[in-house]
């Protein structure tokens, strides 16, 4: 979800100021948040 949000801004973004975003920003956003994720649901799991 986060990663859809971002690309979606970056689009707009792209369109209002003209700019290209390169391609590797969306995989890192979405790598990014896919460890953010993952080390949410760890920590939240070694609690219970």
């Amino acid at each position: 979800m986060v990663t859809m949000v971002v690309s979606g801004g970056l689009i707009a973004l792209e369109a209002a100021l003209k700019f290209q975003t390169p391609s590797f920003v969306y995989y890192a956003v979405g790598m990014l948040s896919w460890i953010v994720a993952l080390a949410a649901l760890n920590r939240r799991s070694r609690r219970e």
